[in-house]
């Protein structure tokens, strides 16, 4: 893993429209908590992503790291699939056969129950 890099403000702003991680302290000050924050910045401030609040006073910020590469074994998410898929079907009260024909037959019932769509 490679070391995380901050950039002080007073030394490099982000381009303009940057989605970035910035770091400030509670109200501006630094007797306070530090906190953390994903937020654009538009040339002059940075605002939150979900709310369009300005972040008051950062004193660094970083570029977001590059998502995630690798999803995993493919076989996990059919693992993980199929789990998720017998909780919802126990949930409505459905039976877990291991009978193709009998499952598929509960399958239609139910999407016909629910206009054909489950």
């Amino acid at each position: 893993m490679t070391k995380s890099q901050w950039t002080c403000v007073e030394d490099a702003m982000p381009d303009v429209g940057a989605t970035v991680i910035v770091s400030s302290h509670y109200a501006g000050d630094p007797r306070r908590e530090r906190f953390y924050a994903v937020c654009n910045y538009d040339g002059s401030l940075f605002f939150f992503d979900d709310t369009g609040d300005d972040i008051y006073a950062p004193t660094h910020w970083m570029p977001l790291p590059a998502a995630p590469s690798h999803i995993g074994d493919p076989t996990e998410k059919v693992e993980i699939d199929r789990i998720r898929f017998e909780a919802a079907w126990q949930a409505q009260g459905r039976d877990l056969y291991e009978n193709f024909k009998a499952c598929a037959w509960e399958f239609w019932q139910a999407a016909h129950k629910f206009g054909g769509m489950l």
